[in-house]
């Protein structure tokens, strides 16, 4: 989950406290927050991803160059290329498992949303002119 978090995440990938792993969070949540049977699939895809990458590269896929990494990511989200069953549910999984870790960490919140810290004024109708956007970039 690391490393599929780095690459989803691209520029964004970072971690200030350099300790803390984004892949951590991700297992914690998982096993935490999802029922058995749900962990045991999304588990058994991610089982299924290795299996293919040392098949396919003889290495893991956290072993990877960036570019084989990229592609292979590439692939899970094509639904005209299967690498193993469910890829293209499982990759969507996984992607909003780094999106979510990011967006709850300080960093998403604060530096790439629309943030104002609280205390303040809620206020739910906020008017987004033609060039805003949810997302600073």
């Amino acid at each position: 989950m690391e490393s599929f978090s780095r690459i989803i995440l691209g520029n964004y990938y970072s971690n200030p406290q350099g300790n803390l792993k984004k892949g951590a969070f991700i297992v914690c949540y998982i096993e935490q927050c999802w029922a058995k049977k749900s962990q045991e699939t999304f588990w058994e895809a991610a089982s299924n991803l290795q299996n293919y990458c040392v098949n396919s590269f003889s290495n893991p896929f956290e072993n990877l160059t960036d570019s084989q990494q990229k592609n292979i990511i590439s692939s899970l989200f094509d639904a005209n290329i299967s690498l193993f069953e469910e890829d293209v549910r499982w990759a969507g999984i996984a992607r909003y498992l780094s999106l979510f870790e990011f967006f709850s960490g300080e960093q998403g919140a604060t530096e790439v949303l629309r943030h104002l810290p609280l205390p303040g004024r809620y206020d739910g109708d906020i008017p987004l002119g033609p060039l805003d956007t949810l997302y600073r970039h």
